[in-house]
């Protein structure tokens, strides 16, 4: 798991680290060993945004701070980091003053230090002042007035490549890019999303001059004396990475950290200029290829070598129209006859089987290293397929595979596969996921057995698992999609909400309630809401019910203010509402429409809406929240549970899921945690809600532990407007 330096190249490394991380991932058995220390002295270097940096106030921010904090947090240990310059760092790390420090992986480091998997890759680029002309021909690098970081990996590639060059010196990046700014040098060598961040930061007039090159592996490194270290390191970044927590920390910094397509003018006008010049030259070619032409059909001796070339060319044309051009592999409309007639051809009863296979990194790998290493991983994996089974054998474009198997067996040779990727020499290492149709049992033709394979891959994607056969229950169920047909063309009679009442805790009287969405279809029947909420957020239709949830919050507080009656009304509201930009206008018209006080209105979202695009959500419950509406954290306790995340928003209400509630009288562990929740939000300041409150008992319980409202059977069933109002009046 840990590269062994002296035995494997720097390529070679990268491609095991990113293929022990995937298998960690599918399989998620990994467990980290008891780390024998109990603090983390981790280095860096102090300007290097947006990894890590210092910020003006003192704080140490960064992707990788983040990342090392996600990797300490389960052993409760205390993660120090000290940032310097480049060169003190890796001294610091070298005489023992540093236990880790992410950098490049090299062949070079692979000799003094022991690497985790790699879990990031960057490219290099040049920075220049405008007017400077950019650099086509990597090789000419060593000929350049040019400044490097001290003992980087650009400087150790420099001196690998061109042992005479002479280039300036700095400190870090930040030193190399002022370097450039002050004319001390021409050109600056750094890695690309470094100098990007600090350019923009700085507002320095500095342009890329090369396309990205030198991608390599980025990895967090550890002594080699210190392989206990080392080993536990490994275990919990891929624990990270099988669980989906590094997925989302990525996602978080993926804007800052994923490589831009920026040029300067210079080099598209040289880029442009070539083209014209091709173009020019391939008009002459044309012109006197016309010549030729005219020429050879004069001569009555050429006419019969002319057709055998046509005739050829056809065959090739012909040829040509059932591959995929970027991998020589069938088409998938040549895919599917060949399917048809093999499956025609064959009278027994034997399965068959058609397997799609799908590259998890591609649309990654296109972004971050642009077309050629994607096309390389690409036809690196057809390689194998070719090496491990037989024709027919399809490229579907887009990363995805189809593969056909006589003998119905081909999820049995994934083993096989990996072995032959092991034997292909690509940048980065392919993970991929399958799904499996079998005929006759799940379908007799090409066009059934791909769209039921392709169901199985999605769920081998969904589960992280390699290879996934079809079962009916992964198709769709007829009466689901009617559900949701019925919904997107507003064809929704019978659709209403219910009124459950919620009680003020210590005393006894009803404080509000919260809408649940009842559906009672005249064709469908009675409807659970367990059935047809989550099919309308599959479907993104989740923003007509809650307006529809809201419109009826507002109608009922009107006419109960109309009677002297005013209570709270909690609604549930969806992810989607909280990302569309222009949710806020819409309930706030909706309450000055008919006059409600926005206290009077509680929005209810969950815990995992918290995790989307934070600036939109974020921007959306301010803007609620200073209009006085109460967000509330619906279902607390069976999501996320961050306290980072619910303390960075506006929340004032928590609801503890009635799984907890339910169970408290019974579980000391479900009453303690009832309990510890209840304080910890009077803490925060924010007051709680208990759903599932089922007895007596269990609102003597809450009673005594100072729980502010309670909702549950034991103070009412969810109820028509009607009775929901004579129960406001009469006082019960």
């Amino acid at each position: 798991m840990i590269y062994p330096g002296s035995e494997t190249s720097g390529i070679k490394a990268l491609k095991s680290g990113w293929g022990v991380t995937f298998l960690l991932g599918w399989c998620g058995w990994l467990a980290a060993d008891e780390l024998p220390q109990e603090s983390l002295r981790v280095g860096g270097d102090a300007a290097s945004p947006p990894f890590e940096w210092t910020a003006g106030d003192g704080s140490i921010e960064g992707f990788n701070v983040e990342l090392m904090r996600l990797i300490g947090a389960p052993e409760g240990l205390e993660v120090e980091f000290q940032l310097g310059s480049w060169p003190e760092t890796l001294a610091a790390l070298d005489r023992g003053e540093l236990d880790i420090v992410p950098m490049f992986v090299s062949d070079q480091r692979l000799e003094r230090y022991s690497f985790t998997t790699v879990y990031y890759y960057q490219t290099h680029a040049l920075f220049s002042r405008p007017g400077l002309p950019p650099i086509e021909d990597i090789d000419r690098i060593g000929g350049l007035d040019l400044v490097v970081e001290a003992r980087s990996f650009a400087a150790g590639e420099l001196e690998r490549l061109d042992g005479d060059s002479d280039p300036e010196l700095s400190s870090n990046t930040l030193e190399a890019l002022r370097t450039v700014v002050d004319g001390r040098a021409d050109y600056a060598l750094l890695a690309a999303p470094v100098a990007r961040e600090l350019i923009r930061r700085n507002g320095w007039d500095i342009e890329r001059k090369s396309v990205p090159f030198w991608p390599r592996g980025y990895a967090f490194a550890v002594r080699r004396d210190n392989q206990a270290l080392a080993d536990w390191l490994q275990a919990r970044l891929a624990t990270l990475m099988g669980n989906g927590e590094f997925l989302e920390l990525y996602a978080n910094w993926s804007e800052r950290l994923e490589v831009g397509s920026d040029y300067s003018p210079d080099y598209v006008a040289m880029v442009q200029w070539l083209l014209a010049a091709t173009g020019a030259a391939l008009l002459l070619i044309a012109a006197w290829n016309l010549g030729l032409r005219r020429q050879v059909a004069q001569r009555t001796r050429m006419i019969r070598e002319e057709l055998r070339h046509r005739k050829r060319a056809e065959r090739q044309a012909r040829e040509m129209s059932r591959r995929e051009s970027t991998t020589g592999l069938a088409n998938v409309r040549h895919f599917r006859n060949r399917v048809d007639r093999l499956l025609a051809d064959r009278s027994d009863s034997a399965r068959r089987e058609v397997m799609l296979v799908r590259l998890l990194d591609f649309d990654s790998v296109l972004r971050s290293f642009g077309y050629q290493v994607a096309e390389s991983m690409i036809d690196g994996f057809a390689q194998a397929l070719r090496e491990t089974f037989s024709p027919p054998i399809a490229y579907l474009g887009r990363g995805t595979f189809a593969v056909f198997s006589e003998t119905g067996n081909a999820g049995q040779q994934l083993d096989a596969l990996e072995d032959a990727l092991k034997r292909v020499d690509v940048l980065v290492y392919p993970r991929f996921v399958c799904g499996s149709a079998f005929a006759p049992d799940d379908a007799c033709d090409s066009t059934g057995l791909m769209q039921k394979a392709e169901l199985a891959m999605a769920e081998s994607q969904s589960l992280q698992r390699r290879w996934t056969p079809y079962v009916d229950s992964l198709q769709s169920d007829p009466m689901d999609i009617r559900i949701i047909e019925s919904f997107r063309n507003d064809r929704i009679p019978g659709l209403g909400f219910a009124f459950q009442p919620q009680l003020e805790l210590p005393g006894n009287s009803v404080c509000g309630c919260e809408l649940l969405a009842r559906w009672n279809h005249p064709e469908l029947g009675e409807l659970s809401p367990a059935r047809f909420v989550p099919l309308l957020e599959g479907a993104g239709l989740t923003g007509k019910l809650s307006q529809l949830g809201l419109g009826e919050a507002v109608d009922v507080s009107s006419a109960l203010r109309a009677l002297g009656l005013e209570t709270a009304v909690s609604v549930n509201v969806s992810t989607r509402d909280l990302l569309e930009p222009e949710f806020f206008h819409r309930v706030a018209a909706l309450l000055r429409s008919r006059s409600i006080p926005e206290s009077k209105l509680k929005l209810e979202i969950t815990e995992t809406s918290l995790l989307q695009d934070r600036d939109a959500v974020r921007s959306n419950l301010d803007r609620l929240a200073e209009l006085g509406v109460t967000i509330s954290i619906d279902d607390f306790g069976t999501g996320y549970s961050s306290l980072d995340y619910i303390s960075r928003f506006p929340v004032s209400e928590v609801k503890i899921d009635r799984m907890f509630v339910s169970r408290m009288l019974a579980s000391r562990r479900d009453r303690s945690i009832v309990r510890s929740t209840i304080h910890m939000a009077h803490e925060m300041d924010m007051s709680v809600v208990a759903e599932g409150v089922e007895t007596s008992e269990h609102l003597d319980v809450l009673r005594e532990f100072g729980c502010d409202i309670a909702q549950g059977w034991a103070i009412g069933y969810p109820q028509p407007r009607a009775e929901f109002v004579e129960l406001l009046r009469s006082g019960r």
